[in-house]
């Protein structure tokens, strides 16, 4: 779960955490984005980034996307990239 805000200032951290697990070998990753309410290049380019690393045999989708994170997501035409559910359990049932 992230907090408050997915931006330039964050999404290196983000990269770090999610990236240190792609590299142990998860391939299947749902972010849960119920906490973020704004997003913004740094954060989109973190979550592509993710698209990118998990590409061979692998999938990201995202849980919980507040309304102002749908509305940035819908407006870079990202909606069309990632898979969105309502909650991590629908989200983790996705993967499965």
């Amino acid at each position: 779960v992230l907090d408050a805000a997915l931006d330039v200032v964050g999404a290196d951290d983000f990269k770090k955490r999610i990236g240190a697990r792609v590299e142990q070998g998860e391939r299947l990753l749902a972010i849960d984005l119920s906490r973020v309410t704004f997003i913004d290049s740094g954060g989109l380019g973190a979550l592509l980034s993710l698209v990118r690393q998990v590409e061979e045999g692998g999938r990201v989708v995202l849980s919980g996307c507040t309304p102002p994170v749908q509305q940035v997501l819908r407006l870079t035409r990202l909606d069309r990239v990632f898979d969105f559910y309502a909650d991590t359990d629908a989200a983790v049932a996705a993967l499965r």
